[in-house]
């Protein structure tokens, strides 16, 4: 499992759809101000993607930074109720999201912030499983997420953000998504951390390596490995230890 105290700067191209216009936004159920203001917090790019050198295909933009890892030391035996580095880092990957869920893609839009400096994705699932939530929820509930990266037209200029390490969701597919709740939004939605595309078929995981050669994966969903005996390993560690016991 991965350690949650490894803050990994990971990305891929997020090209599910275009939208034509910076005006041709989603409204219905959900918070675009809120997203917008997460996001320009975290992401420090602040110029209009107009500005961005011209790529080879004709777009304008940019790739986020090559990604970066930042590992907090850890104890060494572990400490009860655990009796290994799994276990306890287990816990602290349980613990550091809001949300951890497998859900099924129903639709992905790419989106341009109001200043221009940015383009993210907003997808629509429907939930299959759940791991943690902060809030309940139901088989086929609808959920919202969105993250960095995407493509859009606007003012005749195809502009984009590259992240080569997130790959981009595809409808009807299923994943794994880690979430975090974007708590000053008027509706209920989320927002996904950079980091790998991690798909569930046949009922086994498989994370989707990117284009940097070192950054192989998440190792607490080892490619192949069953979706139940993942969901075990949270269930049986979180038993162990409450979050708000830390």
């Amino acid at each position: 499992m991965r350690n949650a105290l490894t803050i990994g700067v990971a990305a891929a191209s997020l090209l599910v759809s275009t939208v034509v216009g910076a005006q041709n936004r989603p409204t219905t159920g959900f918070d675009f101000k809120a997203a917008e203001g997460q996001l320009k917090a975290t992401i420090p790019f602040h110029k209009s993607l107009h500005e961005a050198e011209r790529q080879s295909d004709g777009t304008r933009g940019y790739g986020l930074p090559n990604p970066t890892a930042l590992m907090a030391a850890l104890p060494n035996p572990p400490p009860p109720p655990f009796t290994t580095q799994l276990e306890w880092t287990t816990y602290y990957s349980y613990c550091g999201w809001d949300a951890i869920v497998r859900a099924t893609l129903l639709e992905s839009t790419p989106a341009l912030t109001s200043d221009k400096s940015l383009v993210f994705t907003i997808s629509h699932f429907t939930v299959v499983d759940t791991i943690k939530s902060d809030a309940p929820f139901t088989p086929d509930q609808h959920l919202v997420a969105y993250r960095v990266g995407g493509e859009v037209e606007d003012a005749g200029e195809k502009l984009r953000i590259d992240t080569p390490d997130m790959a981009a969701f595809e409808p009807r597919k299923t994943y794994i998504l880690i979430l975090r709740r974007d708590k000053g939004a008027s509706v209920r939605q989320y927002s996904i951390p950079q980091g790998l595309t991690i798909i569930v078929r046949n009922d086994k995981v498989y994370p989707i390596s990117g284009r940097y050669a070192w950054l192989t994966g998440a190792d607490e969903f080892p490619s192949g490995a069953a979706y139940a005996d993942i969901r075990n390993t949270f269930t049986r560690v979180s038993t162990l230890k409450t979050c708000d016991a830390r």
